[in-house]
């Protein structure tokens, strides 16, 4: 945007102090005409060289957009409510596009427009916030639905189930709470159970059901509250009292669930293992 400022101030410089020269059509007659001619030759310049450097620009048909420009230059001044309803209904065709290219939604456009135009005329708008968290909710929950039957979720799903099973037959003493969190008591701890307001000091190793690390606390203990973390950790955390060392087996409900998380390594639907001391609890937060 600086950019293009600056080169519109030139031109107009440009045309405000030199007369129109060679190269230039004879029908100029002022410099208004001389500034007309030279923004549009400015603008014709820019977006054709920004379209011959996008991959899907080279693909566009150069007349329908001039027609589509031509269309919007030839309304009337006082035709702002036409030009509006066509910059509005590129915006929405736009996102319309973004949706179907990033996500595989398709939105169908006569009923978006349909909607549309029901709520602009009535008399009583209705809140643009809650149609948002509407909108919002919905492409979650078609995304999720996608990801819960796609081969991956399935697969890790079954795979976590089947591993909390063979360990609860191994082991008699892991137990299960009503959230679906599996746990084993290596020590108990000694004092008073620590508290969702607490801020608390643990050493944990985090690791994928084949025994893989993704994390690990290594010597030093790591400070947060139980809750701000997943909810089986939370859950698992809540039980504990300082001293305690216990080993969380957290599926994914109560994990990071059917998003995973990319960035830590940690797939879609996969189930946890977390091997937790409580170190203590942070002294500002246990004095209040």
């Amino acid at each position: 945007m600086k950019k293009l400022f600056v080169i519109v101030c030139a031109a107009t410089i440009m045309v405000a102090s030199t007369s129109c020269k060679g190269g230039v059509t004879s029908d100029l007659k002022s410099q208004e005409d001389s500034l007309a001619y030279y923004f549009g030759e400015m603008w014709g310049n820019g977006v054709g060289s920004e379209m011959k450097n996008d991959p899907e620009g080279k693909s566009m048909d150069k007349a329908e957009i001039l027609k589509g420009i031509e269309t919007v230059l030839a309304c009337d001044t006082t035709q702002k409510a036409y030009i509006m309803g066509l910059q509005i209904g590129m915006q929405l065709n736009n996102i319309t596009q973004q949706l179907s290219k990033q996500d595989s939604i398709d939105i169908d456009k006569a009923k978006l427009y349909a909607a549309f135009k029901a709520a602009f005329t009535k008399d009583s708008i209705g809140s643009p916030q809650e149609a948002q968290e509407k909108v919002m909710t919905l492409i979650d929950q078609i995304k999720n639905a996608r990801l819960e039957k796609s081969p991956e979720a399935i697969a890790n799903k079954n795979a976590g189930e089947q591993f909390i099973a063979n360990e609860m037959k191994k082991d008699p003493s892991l137990k299960k709470t009503q959230s679906g969190l599996v746990y084993k008591v290596i020590e108990e701890g000694a004092g008073t159970t620590i508290k969702a307001s607490d801020r608390v000091k643990v050493k944990y190793v985090g690791k994928h059901i084949d025994g893989t690390e993704f994390d690990n606390s290594g010597d030093e203990t790591r400070t947060f509250s139980p809750a701000g973390v997943i909810p089986g950790f939370s859950e698992g955390l809540l039980m504990m009292k300082p001293g305690a060392h216990y080993i969380l087996y957290i599926p994914a409900e109560i994990g990071y669930g059917l998003k995973g998380q990319p960035m830590g390594g940690i797939k879609p639907n996969e189930t946890l293992i977390f091997d937790v001391t409580l170190v203590g609890v942070e002294e500002e937060a246990q004095a209040k």
